[in-house]
């Protein structure tokens, strides 16, 4: 049943689209009602020849709105709509709740984002922080551990004043001295 209630949806959008774009002949009631009825088997009202601007404006205005899926690619020809973004590390669009691995706030401030999301390359060398906050992902390298260490930084960024590290069985994120994200993995949940 839900399934012919949005076909119903969609072609009455179809049908105010179609009426809103000057191409009244398909939804005007000419005399001929055969128009008329394509209309109104889509659910849309049959349209008379004297259509106020007002209810096409609000056509317009409301096929407008509707985004299609896929319309809105990046320039590395990636599907936003869709959840993909770009990583420059592993050179293609990625959906970060499928590769990515989720940091949580560590303190509970309410003006910053409260999750973020990490990327490990496949050999596990570098790693991409992606913040809501930015388009910019920052990229890290993976250093080495030095046995012993408590807290060893695992990757870490120097321009950008980044690392990842680990302190017993939890992983931060460091920016410039301030713990800010903690995880309790570096596996992406799948």
């Amino acid at each position: 049943m839900k399934k012919y209630q949005r076909l119903g949806a969609c072609l009455l959008l179809a049908s105010l689209v179609a009426c809103s774009f000057g191409q009244q002949d398909r939804c005007l009631d000419q005399g001929g009602a055969a128009a008329g009825n394509q209309c109104q088997y889509a659910g849309a009202p049959v349209v008379s020849s004297t259509v106020n601007s007002t209810s096409q404006a609000s056509a317009v205005q409301a096929a407008s709105m509707v985004k299609v899926l896929g319309g809105d690619r990046d320039a590395h020809g990636c599907i936003a709509s869709a959840g993909y973004q770009w990583s420059a590390m592993l050179g293609e669009c990625i959906r970060l709740f499928e590769r990515g691995i989720r940091f949580e706030r560590y303190d509970a401030k309410a003006s910053e984002p409260q999750s973020i999301f990490v990327v490990l390359s496949a050999d596990r060398q570098q790693a991409e922080i992606f913040f809501a906050t930015s388009d910019k992902p920052a990229i890290l390298s993976a250093q080495k551990v030095l046995e012993g260490d408590i807290m060893p930084t695992l990757y870490q960024n120097k321009t950008e004043g980044l690392s990842i590290l680990r302190a017993k069985d939890q992983f931060y994120i460091r920016y410039q001295g301030q713990l800010i994200y903690t995880a309790n993995s570096l596996n992406p949940a799948r």
